[in-house]
């Protein structure tokens, strides 16, 4: 028989294999490693405005009265979503201490929400050309006028026999095009894009650039390779369809290119339901998911067969 003691025990147990799993297995895998580029904002009611978007400071000359840039006139709102999933315990299980077959399923729980916030990323940055940003124009958009960058540009990866020098071409023009942005004064911000993503089907290309000592380009094939300083990570996205079309992003400023605006962090809580002699350990939380400034990312579409 299952005690109100044994439940309250159980729940600091399965409470305390949950964080040790989040620990654990965090990083291990793309969609861990996609929940690094955004921003973790707090948030205190139903939804935030990102008025603030609109304003990347320029330091000046002080001659005069100290010019101070108003807030922009943009209305980026982000509403917070209820997230939530549970495991079942059988109350016989816990009676029984069949630890062995409740811990995996505790700790599958929480790689699983680690996996939801890398996918919610994801979905932002293959829907990027489609979905606005905070000045309303879609986040990738090659766009001019309104906005003074384009963070939508053509590559060169072949689809059906994709090459290394392709990818360093795409690279380098990544690089290039992210060093040249400027803000809405026209000032060059001098940005840098040194993770970047794509099909898994580039993701050994990407690897052999990022990490062999000689150039495997066949242009300076067997000197000194240049691309080792210029990537930080290559992160595969499972759900890309375009299989030549690549990502790069800015992570080495205060804010990353995309929001994780958080409203009530991971709680966890095991609930009975005596008549049907089962439990339910659960983990929801309260947040919302959107985009931080174009100019901290860019995608470049190939139409290379």
């Amino acid at each position: 028989m299952v005690t109100g003691t044994m439940i309250v025990a159980a729940e600091t147990l399965f409470r305390t294999i949950f964080n040790q799993a989040l620990q654990q297995f965090a990083g291990m895998n793309a969609w861990t490693r996609l929940a690094t580029l955004a921003t973790e904002i707090p948030s205190t009611g139903p939804q935030e405005i990102y008025r603030w978007l609109g304003d990347l400071p320029v330091f000046e000359e002080w001659i005069g009265d100290l010019n101070i840039d108003d807030l922009g006139e943009f209305a980026y709102t982000l509403l917070n979503k209820h997230f939530a999933k549970g495991v079942g315990v059988d109350e016989d299980e816990l009676a029984d201490d069949r630890m062995g077959l409740i811990r995996s399923r505790i700790e599958m729980l929480a790689v699983r929400y680690l996996q939801h916030v890398g996918q919610q990323i994801e979905t932002l940055i293959l829907s990027g050309t489609s979905l606005l940003a905070f000045d309303g124009i879609a986040f990738f958009s090659d766009v001019s006028g309104v906005r003074l960058i384009d963070n939508l540009g053509t590559g060169t990866i072949s689809l059906a026999t994709p090459t290394i020098a392709q990818v360093e071409a795409d690279i380098d023009t990544m690089r290039q095009t992210v060093m040249q942005y400027k803000d809405a004064k026209g000032v060059a911000i001098g940005l840098v894009p040194m993770v970047f993503a794509g099909s898994p089907k580039l993701e050994r290309l990407f690897r052999m650039v990022m990490t062999s000592t000689a150039d495997p380009g066949l242009a300076n094939a067997g000197v000194a390779n240049p691309f080792r300083s210029m990537i930080s990570d290559y992160i595969p996205l499972p759900n890309a369809t375009d299989h030549n079309d690549v990502y790069g992003f800015v992570t080495d400023m205060p804010v990353k290119p995309f929001i994780y605006q958080n409203r009530q962090g991971l709680n966890q809580e095991l609930v009975r339901q005596p008549l049907n002699r089962k439990m339910i350990f659960k983990a929801d939380y309260r947040a919302g998911y959107g985009y931080s400034l174009p100019h901290l990312a860019i995608k470049l579409v190939s139409a290379v067969a």
